[in-house]
């Protein structure tokens, strides 16, 4: 195998990011509840938690693709 990931440790990292992302969909819907939005500092927040969430979901596609090729 090329790379420095082997296949049960893609398959792990897959795994965590996709539920880290779910974790940060998760804070994106659940945090408005608790807080106001009417000062920039929530909305700033929100905005990490979008970040967050896009990031680990494109990684874990990515990490999906480097499985599909190497299995």
């Amino acid at each position: 195998m090329i790379g420095i990931f082997t296949l049960p440790r893609a398959k792990f990292l897959t795994g965590l990011f996709t539920n880290l992302a779910a974790g940060w969909i998760g804070v994106i819907f659940i945090a408005p509840n608790f807080s106001n939005l009417a000062n920039i500092e929530d909305v700033w927040s929100l905005t990490l938690d979008i970040f967050f969430a896009i990031l680990f979901s494109w990684l874990a596609i990515k990490f999906e693709e480097y499985i599909k090729k190497y299995e």
